[in-house]
């Protein structure tokens, strides 16, 4: 419904130098047309701000978040920017470089300093989808996290857990009852996630209230600053926004990003109250980071997206086992691991520690894309994990039988392989990058309609141009094997093990049965009508 305050925001950059906008375009609720000029430019704003009158953390790793500040950064940080970007020679101007990074202008060439010349302060907004973050809308049920046992619905387990409706008018009081203030967040490659007032109010929309240089992006920070500086991606990747029950047992809200070409590392900060937001904050706004080391050694350029999500039941999907259900952050590893496997990752949401992995491909030259989480039986934990990878395969995950693990179905094969080519005439790989989109069989049909396409565009080269044949495909994932409790809550919709709930034992089929001869060609006409291109997909 498009009403007078119906906004849309918009990410822009300029190629020439390198900078960025963030455009709020008020929607007309008449015609349901974007007004012609934008309400603000968040980019345009930030040039008013002093450098050092910025909110901007960053994390030292031994000890958390901190203020981006040169006497907070640990001797490893000061000494990557105390390092000539053009020579790779010490220098003594690293304090120089961080004040510049926050936006010191007086630094650059054109006011008689060394650092190269901006246009504007914001970085260039690439890749980088902004994540809106208002008033608390996940919908979720009061019992959710209170009344976990569904053998007993009526048993209370954790009554010390606030409930969502608590939440909401928890966010509802801030800002002296005018609510939480909506916020956007956006990566850009200047190195910072940026945090910015979504109000399509003129004066009040597009203020920066908060900004984060994550730690894995400091090997090459320094190159912002370098007059022969040459494009770089920094934090390009889109951040992911959701409310997750802390230890605390209140809600939080949390967003949690990668760096897609910026480098291999994944993070994540709370931010449910931007009141709270400033430097002397940064250790509780921070809450983790992971870089490719240790347990996610095989982590690569960070393009998966992640996925906030409250982790599958465990051992037993009737009764409650304390820490089952936990909330999780699950994330590809990405492109161009160390050993170029294909990984997924599953962390603790809060605290970043490593609950498991599964690797799905270890032959080199792969690495997993975007996950999709599906919740079959709507309990809001998550059943199912489907994932594509550079292969071309569509990998699904289901749980393992233990409290929190995952496996791949089907005995560790791909659910499909897109062909190398739906003709069989060319050898070209379909890679899968994008995230699959999941929904139920237009038919209501059991099991899972998973939808993608081929392609790839940030290997070099694929800005020239791509020969090869890609497709969109929609693939039937279909069982019969769920089984429901009484309350309706829980199900086995599991594919290679055999269930049995106390009524019936269901044995659904060990190996995936779709092949190439279950596609259906379907055709794409030129918008000229010259021709049809061949495409494939499952009936449904």
């Amino acid at each position: 419904r498009v009403s007078t305050d119906t906004t849309i925001y918009q990410a822009r950059f300029d190629s020439t130098s390198w900078t960025g906008e963030l455009l709020a375009f008020p929607v007309n609720p008449d015609t349901g047309l974007l007004a012609s000029y934008p309400n603000w430019d968040a980019g345009y704003k930030l040039e008013s701000v002093a450098w050092n009158a910025r909110t901007i953390i960053t994390n030292e790793p031994a000890t958390g978040g901190v203020p981006f500040a040169w006497a907070s950064l640990n001797a490893t940080q000061q000494a990557l920017l105390n390092t000539d970007p053009d020579t790779l020679t010490a220098d003594t101007l690293g304090e120089d470089r961080v004040e510049y990074l926050r936006g010191n202008e007086d630094l650059e060439l054109q006011e008689g300093g060394t650092f190269r010349d901006r246009v504007r302060k914001l970085g260039d907004l690439v890749n980088s989808s902004q994540a809106y973050v208002g008033v608390p809308n996940f919908a979720y049920p009061d019992w959710l996290e209170r009344f976990e046992d569904v053998s007993n619905p009526r048993s209370l387990t954790n009554g010390a857990a606030e409930s969502y409706s608590e939440f909401i008018a928890r966010m509802a009081a801030l800002g002296s009852g005018a609510g939480r203030e909506a916020m956007l967040y956006v990566g850009a490659n200047d190195g910072m996630l940026h945090g910015f007032t979504a109000n399509p109010d003129i004066v009040l929309g597009g203020i920066e209230k908060l900004a984060f240089v994550p730690n894995e992006v400091y090997t090459t920070l320094g190159q912002l600053t370098s007059p022969d500086y040459t494009h770089r991606y920094y934090v390009d990747g889109s951040p992911t926004a959701a409310d997750v029950m802390f230890s605390d047992n209140r809600w939080h809200t949390m967003v949690a990003g990668g760096l897609n070409g910026g480098g291999r590392g994944i993070y994540a900060l709370d931010v449910t109250d931007p009141t709270a937001f400033s430097e002397a904050n940064a250790a509780s706004i921070f809450l983790w980071e992971i870089g490719a080391t240790g347990d996610f050694a095989d982590l690569g350029f960070t393009y998966s997206q992640p996925a906030i999500v409250k982790n599958h039941s465990g051992t037993n999907a009737y009764t409650y086992e304390s820490g089952e259900g936990e909330w999780v952050t699950v994330f590809g590893n990405g492109y161009a691991s160390a050993a170029g496997k294909a990984v997924l990752y599953i962390v603790d949401a809060e605290t970043g520690s490593y609950i498991d992995h599964v690797v799905v491909d270890d032959a080199g030259n792969n690495g997993l894309s975007t996950v999709s989480p599906v919740d079959i039986d709507g309990d809001f934990k998550i059943d199912i994990i489907y994932a594509g990878d550079l292969k071309g395969n569509v990998w699904k995950f289901i749980p393992d039988g233990t409290l929190n693990g995952w496996k791949a179905d089907f005995g560790g094969n791909p659910l499909f392989t897109a062909p190398a080519d739906p003709t069989g005439t060319l050898t070209n790989t379909q890679p899968i990058t994008m995230r699959i989109e999941a929904g139920r069989h237009p038919a209501g049909l059991p099991g899972v309609m998973v939808y993608f396409g081929t392609g790839s565009y940030f290997q070099v080269g694929d800005n020239v141009g791509d020969a090869n044949t890609h497709s969109v495909y929609g693939i039937w994932d279909a069982w019969n094997n769920c089984s429901y409790d009484a309350g309706g809550r829980r199900s086995y919709c599991t594919s290679d093990f055999s269930v049995t709930d106390g009524m019936l034992t269901l044995t659904p089929p060990t190996t995936p049965n779709i092949t190439r001869a279950n596609l259906l060609q379907q055709c794409v006409t030129n918008t000229d009508g010259s021709s049809c291109l061949p495409k494939r997909t499952v009936p449904g």
